[in-house]
Formats: structure tokens, sequence, C-alpha cells
């Protein structure tokens, strides 16, 4: 960067690929001093925009369960979508025939609004345009919602039509047009059953605006058998994947260090700590415990957080994306 004759040195337009750590070399006639590192960081527009949850759909407990917080004020449009046949029309093999998509407030045993078919809208189609979402066969069985939702916890369950299972997509979208919205996504979670090779728990999401976002990434399944669900997966593996099926991380104890994959995306990812948990409001994970997490600083783009079992083991287990302050 460049210097400065006087006693201060005034840096604008920096960008979000500058931000790192730096020193600062002062000069004189008697010679020169360097400073201790500092670091520098760029504020940006960056905040996670959506959320779509993969799984093997079953019945009871085990059904595909999104849930998403909204934070800051105002209220935000969500589009939420429950697909399955679109599903089997890509060729996912076991996909869901006819889901049921409802929305509930968070602690709500009643759901305040439900689809099970989306009827081929025209104005959800611009939407789903809009949002950057795959389109539906207009006259499909899948399941569609248009909320506007004030700040507050939310819960998007997927299940079957006359207790149907199969793999299952349950998406939640940022659909403001303000690019800047004062309400914005600050959690976003799916708990589903985990199987092995195709049917594990599959978490996608965009990190959208400019600049970076950090995140709190969890894999969660000994501590939700703590608490009381049943059939809870015993040795979970997160692993974050970019938009190229590229590894960037992969985490196998919460309390250790993640190990590094071999994408080219510029991630910054360290371990968890409690701290971290607590000031994102997450509940806690006991030390030693092995369920997964990992912090990490990603560009806007697509990512994967893929929850499966060690060794191929199945159980419950939760996938979870918390915005950091």
């Amino acid at each position: 960067m460049t210097g400065s004759s006087t006693s201060t040195l005034v840096i604008s337009g920096v960008t979000a690929g500058e931000a790192g750590s730096y020193t600062v070399v002062v000069s004189g006639t008697s010679g020169s001093e360097t400073s201790t590192a500092a670091s520098l960081s760029v504020a940006g527009s960056a905040r996670l925009i959506d959320v779509a949850a993969r799984a093997s759909v079953g019945t009871g407990s085990n059904i595909l369960i999104a849930g998403f917080v909204v934070g800051g004020s105002g209220s935000k449009t969500v589009l939420l979508r429950g697909v399955g046949p679109t599903l089997g029309a890509i060729g996912v093999p076991g996909a869901m025939t006819n889901p049921q998509l409802s929305i509930f407030n968070a602690g709500a045993s009643a759901a305040f609004d439900t689809n099970t078919v989306w009827g081929g809208s025209p104005t959800l189609q611009a939407i789903f345009t809009q949002v950057g979402a795959f389109s539906l066969a207009s006259n499909s069985a899948d399941s569609v919602l248009l909320e506007t939702l004030n700040a507050g916890g939310y819960t998007a369950e997927v299940a079957g039509v006359n207790s149907g299972t199969g793999v299952a997509l349950a998406e939640v979208y940022d659909a403001d047009t303000n690019p800047s919205p004062s309400a914005r996504f600050i959690n976003l979670a799916a708990r589903a059953s985990v199987g092995s090779g195709a049917n594990i728990l599959i978490a996608g999401f965009v990190v959208g605006g400019s600049g970076t976002e950090t995140v709190l990434l969890r894999g969660v399944g000994p501590t939700l058998g703590a608490i009381g669900v049943p059939g809870a997966l015993a040795a979970p593996v997160l692993t974050l994947i970019d938009a190229n099926q590229k590894v960037i991380a992969t985490n196998s104890a919460w309390n250790s260090a993640s190990v590094l994959g071999n994408s080219p995306v510029t991630a910054i990812v360290r371990t968890a700590t409690a701290a971290d948990m607590q000031g994102v409001g997450a509940f806690a994970l006991s030390q030693g415990s092995l369920d997964t997490a990992m912090v990490v600083t990603l560009p806007i783009g697509s990512y994967t957080a893929q929850v499966s079992g060690a060794n191929s083991t199945t159980g419950v287990g939760l996938a979870e994306i918390y915005e950091m302050p």
C-alpha cells in the first residue's frame, strides 16, 4: 500500500481480497521501525441467502425438518419448497412422490400454513427464477409456500402424504428484492435420518452479497441422543464442500482441528469453541463428544455441508449453519 509523508496514513478503497495481517514501517533519517502485525478485516454485505437440505424422509420423528431464524428488523419474504417428484424426474432414486410442506412458529405444535401440490403458479415460477431455484413442472406434486415472516424462529417440515417415504429436498430461500434487507437469515438447520451412500444428510447453502461471511457449521448426533432423540447418529462426520465438489474441510470431533481438503476456495477454517456456540445461541455440546463443528470464513458462493456417519453408520443427525456476529 502507498505511504505517507505525514503522521497519518489513510487507506481507502480496500477490497475484501486485501484483508489480512499487516505491519506499519516508519522510516526517517535515523532508520526505520516496524510495528507489530495487526489484522485488517473488510466489512461487506455478505449474508446467508438460502439453504437446501436433502435426505431420506421417513415417518414420525424421521421426517425432514428445516429450521431457520430471521434476525434483524422488519419482515422477510421467504420461499419454501418441499421437492420430491422433480427429484425423481432428474434421476434421484427413491424420490418421494407426494411431499407435504408445513411451516411452524418455533416451538408451536400446529402449522400456520401447509401445501401439498404447488399448482404451477406463474407468480411462483417467476420467484423461482428470481432466487435462482430450479423450475418445477406445473403439474408436479412438489410443494411450495411463499411467506412474509417477522423476525423469529421457524420450522419447515417435509413429510409424505399418507405417511409416504422417500428422498426429498427442503429448501428455504431469501426472496427479498432489496439487495440489503434489514431482516436476514442468521441460523439455518436441517434434521433428518442420515443413511449411507447417497442417503446422507446434505445441507447446501449460499453466501450472497459481497465480501466474506463467517459461519459456524455443526453436525450433531450424540447430543441429540443425550436430549432424548431416538436413534441419534453416534459418530457424525461433517464435511464442507465447495461448488465444484472439492472438499474445503472435514471434522470428526468438534473440539479437535478440522482436516483441510483440496478446494481452491480462499477459506479460513478454525476449531469451534464453546464460546462460539454460546455467542450465536446454539445449544451446548459436551466436551469430548463426537459431535462435529467448525468455524469458517467464506467468500460469496455456494457450499454444501454434508453430515454422514463414521464407517457408514446411520442415525438421526442435525446439520446447522449459524451466522457469526
